[in-house]
């Protein structure tokens, strides 16, 4: 590995580990936002909600929904590993619902930097 690529790995891994923990905490019934996913999904009968959390969502066909809490959480946790929100192109959670039940089952954190660098976690049973 080049030096100058050290920090850049360093940044990588600190994303990642951004991404696994805003994944649980937002699958967690600590997170708060769950009666919302819930009645959202029951309202639409949608298979996957999703959250923009930095930049926008044209990119995408998913709904997304606004919960400007969430948002609010993960540029905490992007503070605390010393990580600028605005080396950011974007950043996403999509919440996956499978069968009759009506909490979601998983979900996945996707992060693009903006020198194009994509991180993707997830939580839970994100596949059909």
């Amino acid at each position: 590995m080049r030096s100058d690529e050290a920090p850049l790995m360093s940044g990588v891994k600190r994303l990642r580990s951004v991404a696994h923990s805003f994944a649980q905490h937002a699958l967690s019934g600590l997170c708060g936002d769950a009666p919302e996913r819930e009645l959202e999904q029951r309202r639409t009968g949608a298979a996957r909600i999703g959250v923009v959390l930095i930049g926008d969502r044209s990119k995408d066909d998913e709904p997304y929904e606004d919960r400007p809490h969430l948002r609010v959480k993960f540029v905490e946790l992007l503070m605390k590993e010393a990580i600028d929100p605005s080396s950011l192109a974007w950043a996403r959670i999509v919440f996956v619902f499978r069968g009759q039940c009506r909490t979601a089952d998983g979900c996945m954190v996707s992060i693009e930097t903006r020198d194009g660098r994509r991180i993707e976690k997830s939580v839970g049973t994100v596949s059909a």
